[in-house]
């Protein structure tokens, strides 16, 4: 299978080996995005709780999708992990 890796946008830049997002051209045009994380515009951590640091990630999930053509709604699945599920209200 064939993947063309995609310049993704500031907001998703990464401290490690890896791509934020990936095109599969030969598997329907899929496009694969790594987790985010919920830092701000400044480069550190979202300030607020669980529901901004969410909003944080999401926006960031979604301007690296945005880089390969994507948007919210091509949006197929979401996994989000938590330490504490007393966070589950703010998450969703």
């Amino acid at each position: 299978m064939t993947s063309d890796e995609i310049t993704a946008s500031p907001a998703a830049s990464v401290a490690g080996p890896y791509s934020p997002v990936v095109r599969c051209p030969a598997q329907q045009d899929l496009i694969f995005v790594s987790g985010q994380l919920p830092v701000g515009e400044g480069g550190g951590l979202e300030p607020g709780g669980v529901g901004e640091q969410v909003a944080a990630a999401v926006r960031n999930a979604l301007a690296v999708a945005s880089s390969a053509g994507a948007g919210a709604e091509d949006v197929v699945k979401v996994t989000v992990y938590t330490t504490d599920i007393s966070d589950m209200e703010a998450l969703n």
